[in-house]
């Protein structure tokens, strides 16, 4: 039997009574695939736990022909130093340009009617969300990352609003 809320996401208890023309395969597919999510989410460690690792393995590996103070002294050095400020601040800069341009009311009005086109043709969404971000990622690369991620929020969620949720996920 399936769980109590009809939901072809739920646990699989040993027994299957395809339901709603879900397949035994399918089932066992997407049940397989969502405890590898849900392992996946529970052991992946944050970016900002990654960040600190590789600078501990970083600083010990660095230890081998100087002393701690020299290495926390070069790390704080190179940290501060006016190339890699400049480049943070010009990342930074690109990166709300293009929220800003993705914002703008031309911009969204096209991002929208993008939605509208992406979402006519399900199968080929992918394809054409990409196609889509990599154009605006040619003009700006801010405008790519930004637009791209307001495209695929509009189009989740107009297929959501179509009723389309097996072809979301």
């Amino acid at each position: 039997m399936r769980s109590g809320h009809g939901s072809i996401y739920g646990d699989f208890d040993g027994e299957v009574v395809p339901s709603g023309g879900v397949s035994y395969l399918q089932h066992m597919l997407e049940t397989l695939l969502n405890r590898y999510t849900r392992g996946f989410q529970r052991y992946m460690p944050t970016p900002l736990s990654i960040a600190v690792l590789l600078t501990l393995v970083a600083g010990t590996l660095a230890m081998r022909g100087a002393t701690p103070l020299e290495v926390m002294s070069a790390w704080v050095n190179g940290m501060w130093s006016e190339g890699l400020i400049r480049f943070g601040f010009q990342a930074m800069f690109m990166l709300v340009l293009g929220h800003v341009l993705a914002l703008a009311p031309p911009v969204r009005h096209g991002l929208d009617k993008a939605v509208v086109w992406v979402v006519a043709r399900p199968r080929w969404a992918a394809a054409k969300t990409a196609l889509i971000a990599m154009a605006l990622g040619w003009l700006n690369w801010g405008l790519g990352l930004v637009g791209g991620a307001i495209l695929v929020r509009g189009v989740m969620d107009m297929m959501r609003q179509q009723g389309r949720q097996d072809q979301v996920n």
